[in-house]
């Protein structure tokens, strides 16, 4: 599958499905998609951690046997393909990528341990850096601290993927919203 592939997604979710596949207590790893209005349509892929829910690089899955209203798809890993694009280390990357780019960006951070988030690079509605889902890329045009490197899949003007709308404000209304650095 090509890794653009997987941020293209139905326009209903299959709740029930979503549903079920949380009562089953996902473990291992999976690839979650979610869809955001701030963050447009993203795929985490890295191993479940449980909490007090069930939670992917930390975005959270569900728990109670219902599905988180974002996700739009869970699945055992497969692997969303092989990166088709420019990898840059996390040392090389202030300048290298711009809003609207399409990246697979790699995380490593304690209790999520590596997983990447493949989706469409956003402005934060307060500085230049940019995120993906909700992770933090760049924090004061440097690499964010928990970043290993970013794919570039596909510069803004190459693909078809719905960008969200810039940010004005942060997700979840105000100031403090579930961004991580």
């Amino acid at each position: 599958m090509h890794q653009l592939d997987i941020l293209r997604i139905q326009a209903r979710r299959k709740a029930s499905e979503l549903h079920d596949a949380i009562a089953l207590e996902p473990s291992g790893r999976v690839v979650a998609v979610f869809k955001n209005d701030a963050y447009g349509v993203f795929a985490v892929d890295g191993e479940v951690a449980r909490g007090t829910s069930f939670f992917v690089g930390g975005m959270e899955l569900g728990n109670n046997g219902k599905a988180a209203r974002e996700l739009v798809l869970l699945r055992p890993e497969e692997g969303v393909g092989e990166a088709h694009g420019d990898s840059v280390p996390a040392e090389g990357l202030p300048g290298a990528i711009a809003a609207g780019d399409v990246v697979a960006a790699h995380f490593d951070q304690h209790p999520y341990g590596a997983f990447t988030i493949t989706g469409v690079a956003v402005t934060s509605p307060r500085s230049d850096d940019l995120l993906v889902g909700s992770w933090f890329i760049t924090v004061d045009g440097i690499a964010a601290p928990r970043l290993v490197s970013v794919d570039i899949l596909a510069r803004a003007a190459d693909h078809d993927i719905p960008a969200p709308r810039a940010m004005s404000a942060w997700a979840g209304g105000s100031d403090g919203g579930a961004v991580e650095a």
